[in-house]
């Protein structure tokens, strides 16, 4: 049986994993993927590059919001059907 002090515990710990800087970081990344792409579509018209570039941030976005999803899924779990 889960008590209401250890799930907020719970949430505490989880809520403080989560990655609250995370608008700037995406944003600061899609800049980097813009510079990568002008660049790519400057020295070059190959769309395999560009694509490459735009493949990584994608990865790299939906890693770190799994992970989030993940976490918060794993307290939920642990946290059962008794309070």
């Amino acid at each position: 049986m889960t008590s209401v002090d250890d799930l907020l515990a719970a949430l505490q710990v989880t809520r403080e994993s989560l990655p609250h800087d995370a608008v700037d970081e995406y944003r600061s990344r899609l800049d980097g993927v813009e510079q990568q792409v002008l660049t790519a579509l400057r020295t070059s018209r190959d769309e395999g590059a560009v694509l490459a570039v735009i493949a990584k941030a994608r990865e790299d976005g939906s890693t770190q919001i799994q992970n989030c999803l993940t976490s918060l899924d794993e307290l939920i779990a642990s946290a059962g059907n008794h309070w």
